[in-house]
């Protein structure tokens, strides 16, 4: 595991450390342990319920389209509003356990946890500490939509739920939701986004940066603070966000073009692809041309082709999108191998071993 000497994670380590540590903002990939469905899949689900979009590919389509609120609202509108809040808890719950132990790493590491995630597992997981750890302090304040509580942040535990959660039903899905929560002045959000991104160093869990309206808020919300602590002559926060590293990948193997070499030769004839012998010692990859999107919709290759290849592509853009965000947010990544997701719990258990006193410092 290669990334466990990252540098990255010695420094995270000591602001761990430190008595008022980090703050962390969990993602869905957090809870996808649970058998929770990912975004993709909770709207398909309504919409095979209330069926606004014929099938579930037109449900994939429009999301790439119109985004993920506005689809969420589409589907609304052909439901009941009892029967439709009713089939989000019931799909936002826990199905295969209520918590692992990589909430448990993340309990350890922080008192103040922002998610965006429905469901309630770290909640699960301290009123279960609390259970058969009773020696340990696990209680906690949990904060939702209207009702965030400040008091004693830092040196008390608080869970906040900031797209709300199952239990009440009130949840930021819909546009007119999201509106409510990012765009009217003064919101809840805006005020505790604030506050947490000013005082802490802010660790992103299982977090995939696509969730454009929130994205676009807090690109707002660290300016402003970025700002004022320049004015103040005071250093910004750096924060950091655990990520696989495909994100830093700009290449293929053979493998993941997912056709035999017989094609893949015919795609780098065609000047789609750039063979590249250099990158990896001993290992043939495969870049795209900068300009392959209009290779592709040039060639005469069939539409199954098209597709594949263009969205191999787009993923690529994608990832460079993706870090140069990272980088205006001041986010510093730190990296686990491909999809290999218990590499996070091993990082985070890194994090919150104490760090250690070095004998220069040692008084007798």
């Amino acid at each position: 595991m290669r990334y466990l000497t990252d540098p990255k994670i010695d420094d995270l380590k000591k602001i761990v450390n430190q008595k008022y540590g980090v703050a962390v903002f969990i993602g869905a990939g957090c809870s996808s342990a649970l058998k929770i469905p990912l975004w993709d899949d909770l709207l398909i689900r309504l919409n095979q319920e209330f069926k606004y979009y014929p099938d579930d590919k037109a449900v994939l389509s429009a999301i790439k389209i119109d985004g993920y609120p506005k689809v969420a609202s589409n589907i609304k509108s052909f439901s009941v509003e009892d029967r439709y809040l009713e089939l989000v808890r019931q799909h936002t719950r826990p199905v295969a356990c209520h918590f692992t132990s990589l909430h448990i790493e993340l309990v350890k590491m922080s008192k103040t946890i922002l998610t965006t995630n429905y469901d309630e597992s770290f909640e699960e997981t301290l009123n279960a500490l609390g259970r058969f750890h009773a020696a340990c302090d696990w209680q906690y304040t949990p904060s939702t939509l209207g009702n965030f509580e400040y008091r004693g942040m830092g040196t008390e535990r608080h869970i906040y739920h900031i797209h709300g959660s199952s239990s009440t039903g009130d949840v930021v899905l819909t546009e007119e939701s999201y509106f409510r929560q990012y765009e009217k002045a003064l919101s809840g959000v805006q005020t505790l986004i604030t506050a947490v991104f000013s005082a802490y160093t802010t660790v992103f869990v299982g977090f995939s940066f696509s969730d454009k309206d929130f994205i676009n808020f807090l690109e707002k919300a660290i300016e402003a603070i970025r700002a004022e602590k320049i004015g103040a002559g005071v250093a910004t926060q750096k924060h950091y966000c655990i990520m696989s590293d495909n994100l830093s990948k700009d290449y293929f193997t053979i493998k993941e073009l997912g056709r035999d070499a017989t094609v893949i030769e015919d795609w780098n004839a065609k000047g789609i692809l750039i063979k590249d012998s250099a990158k990896i010692p001993g290992k043939t990859v495969f870049t795209f041309h900068p300009d392959a999107l209009a290779i592709i919709d040039g060639t005469d290759l069939d539409d199954s082709a098209k597709e594949h290849l263009s969205s191999l592509a787009r993923s690529l853009e994608d990832n460079k999108e993706k870090l140069a965000l990272l980088s205006r947010l001041n986010i510093e990544p730190i990296y686990f191998e491909g999809r290999n997701y218990l590499q996070i719990e091993y990082i985070l258990r890194k994090l919150n071993e104490p760090v250690a006193t070095s004998s220069a410092a040692f008084t007798p």
